[in-house]
């Protein structure tokens, strides 16, 4: 899968189409191309980081936004917390150990 970010023809572009918030640090996230992946945020939210301290909270936490543009979750003004696209398609959770 090839992520272009900010392209304009949104008839090719990769989107998610919803996220879902399933239970602890886990949403269900769902993309123009089908697939369904569910995704563990705990390592990123539980990382020592002063921007990621905020959305231990669950509360905050399911307070996300999608951005169409870039097909990533983020969360805060200041994107305080987001990862890659590819991370969150391919993958189950981040490995920050890499």
């Amino acid at each position: 899968i090839k992520f272009d970010i900010g392209r304009t023809d949104s008839e090719t572009r990769l989107r998610i189409e919803s996220v879902e918030y399933l239970y602890g640090y886990t949403l269900r996230i769902f993309y123009s191309d089908g697939k369904v992946n569910d995704f563990d945020f705990t390592s990123t939210v539980t990382r020592d980081h002063e921007e990621t301290l905020e959305y231990r909270d669950i509360e905050a936490f399911k307070k996300y936004k999608i951005h169409e543009s870039f097909c990533t979750i983020y969360w805060g003004e200041d994107w305080d917390m987001m990862l890659k696209p590819e991370t969150l398609y391919h993958e189950k959770e981040a490995d920050f150990s890499k």
